[in-house]
């Protein structure tokens, strides 16, 4: 009977530890994918702001070249350096932007690599699992050889018992 209590607390430890590996399982998936997402939404960001700088930078190239071919009105280069410095602040703007959202990418990155390496990587539950199994085994096998040195006992003890009843059957008939 203590064989089979021993059982069952071993069966119990063994279905809490199953439902800890699928729980940490289940939250480094969504802990992954979040991150997979928000790495996914500051690249098409860090794209577009791409896009912007090399559409700001060619005006800028446009508008630098017609000042350089204007005919040097002073009206028209107070306009033009206006602009000019408009959209020099405007792609300076969107350079610090840019910088930042690279900033932003490299700092989820390190997160997602620190989570990864706390979570043992990629293979860790599959490696958790033959651990387990492999304790698993070796507790049955522990369980196995106990239930076979208890049978033995048992069988040694009904030996003992009928020599018992005899040596007392024999004493009764000498008592006689």
């Amino acid at each position: 009977m203590i064989l089979e209590e021993d059982k069952s607390k071993i069966k119990e430890t063994i279905k809490d530890n199953q439902i800890l590996i699928r729980k940490a399982m289940l939250t480094h998936k969504n802990v992954v994918k979040k991150e997979q997402t928000k790495i996914k939404k500051d690249r098409k960001t860090i794209d577009l702001y791409k896009e912007k700088i090399a559409k700001l930078s060619l005006e800028k190239e446009r508008l630098e070249a017609l000042e350089s071919n204007s005919s040097g009105k002073g009206m028209n280069k107070e306009f033009d350096n206006m602009d000019i410095q408009s959209l020099k602040t405007e792609i300076f703007k969107e350079i610090a932007e840019r910088e930042e959202y690279e900033n932003k990418i490299k700092e989820i990155k390190e997160e997602f690599n620190v989570i990864k390496h706390e979570m043992g990587g990629l293979n860790a539950t599959q490696q958790n699992q033959e651990r387990y199994e492999k304790h698993i085994k070796i507790l049955e096998n522990r369980l196995d050889k106990a239930n076979q040195k208890f049978n033995e006992s048992i069988e040694k003890d009904k030996i003992l018992r009928e020599q018992i009843d005899k040596l007392r059957k024999e004493r009764f008939i000498f008592e006689k």
